[in-house]
């Protein structure tokens, strides 16, 4: 079978009917997944957050009504952030090194997202991803390179689409200095 490109001309794999994959893979974050990590982790996120993959908001908006100050922007304009941002074409800056990152970065490129927010020396680091990201040998390299300190699957199925159609099995990589190393499941809040 030979790779698809998606809509960012990105080849990936996959199967099934991809017509019916919304534009650039964007899926909002539904509140739940957000709340349990900022709940397990409050004391150890730093003040000031990151969301640079924030689509329309929605775990910015999870995350400020945790009482975070949050910077939020987007490679898209979709009404919400600062849009126009790719975050893998963002510069080391100083400032970077004071703030907690967290997204949920496409699916396609986590990857790329991954290496880039340690380049950028985030202190602490929360990526969602699909529980099964590092069953895959091309990603070898990437976990010796940068082990999670804790990876957190979700005790509950998430439904992106609010169809109620629940089927995908996530999780929650977390890297930082203060981050205990833990495997713990996240409870549905």
């Amino acid at each position: 079978m030979a790779a698809r490109k998606n809509n960012l001309g990105v080849a990936v794999a996959g199967g099934g009917d991809q017509s019916k994959r919304s534009e650039n893979d964007f899926y909002g974050t539904p509140p739940e997944p957000t709340t349990a990590m900022l709940q397990h982790y409050i004391d150890v996120i730093p003040r000031v957050v990151a969301e640079l993959s924030c689509g329309k908001g929605h775990m910015s908006r999870v995350i400020a009504a945790h009482g975070f100050t949050v910077l939020s922007s987007d490679r898209f304009h979709r009404g919400y952030g600062f849009g126009g941002i790719d975050f893998l074409s963002l510069p080391e800056i100083p400032a970077w090194r004071k703030m907690g990152l967290i997204m949920n970065p496409p699916f396609f490129a986590a990857d790329d997202f991954i290496e880039h927010a340690h380049r950028l020396g985030f202190p602490f680091i929360a990526m969602f991803l699909k529980q099964t990201y590092w069953n895959a040998a091309k990603r070898h390299d990437l976990w010796k390179k940068h082990p999670p300190k804790a990876q957190h699957p979700l005790t509950w199925r998430v439904d992106f689409t609010g169809g109620g159609n629940a089927t995908m099995d996530c999780m929650w990589c977390v890297w930082g200095d203060s981050v205990t190393p833990s495997n713990e499941p996240l409870r549905k809040p």
